[in-house]
């Protein structure tokens, strides 16, 4: 018998295939999307920091599980004045700043997530510590920012993700981060 993909409903259809030789599918709703509405284990962290002219340490949220994963969907933020984004990976909290919980992204569920308060801070007086793996560095002239790390980015026991900003002048900047949680393998 040839290899062939049915449709598992027994219609008999067999999946298509096209002309690149990939599985034609057609997906319904994102995987955050997903995971709020089956498994209510997606969540948001928003925060506002007012920048102060001078480099600061002004967000980071870390893994604190060792049997689950925290899957980063998508990182926004938005500024009034030009400053300088850094965003990087497996610093560790040291100082300074305020806890945040973030909050599920399922209204109808009372699932908390597994970064709370004490795992997840924002502020302009933040220390970190640590040997920091520079993941992008961007130059933004007051225009939103939206990284989709397209849920590749993977943080796994004590791994963090955090932002250092240096903005020009006294200026308000917005954080937004969604992730979801997931077992560790």
């Amino acid at each position: 018998m040839p290899d062939m993909i049915r449709d598992g409903r027994g219609t008999g259809y067999l999946a298509g295939v096209n002309k690149y030789g990939q599985l034609d599918v057609v997906s319904a709703e994102p995987k955050l999307a997903w995971i709020s509405r089956t498994q209510q284990k997606a969540f948001v962290v928003n925060a506002e920091i007012t920048g102060d002219e001078t480099p600061n340490n002004i967000f980071i949220l870390q893994n604190p599980s060792s049997t689950s994963n925290v899957i980063v969907s998508e990182l926004s933020m938005s500024s009034m004045s030009s400053l300088t984004l850094i965003i990087n990976l497996n610093e560790t909290y040291s100082s300074g700043g305020t806890g945040i919980s973030p909050v599920n992204l399922n209204c109808g569920s009372r699932r908390t997530s597994i970064v709370t308060n004490t795992n997840c801070y924002y502020g302009n007086d933040m220390t970190f510590t640590g040997d920091a793996t520079v993941y992008s560095r961007f130059s933004l002239t007051g225009a939103p920012f939206r990284e989709s790390f397209s849920d590749a980015l993977i943080l796994t026991t004590l791994s963090s993700l955090s932002v250092n900003i240096n903005a020009g002048i006294l200026s308000s900047v917005f954080v937004s981060l969604r992730y979801y949680e997931v077992d560790a393998e």
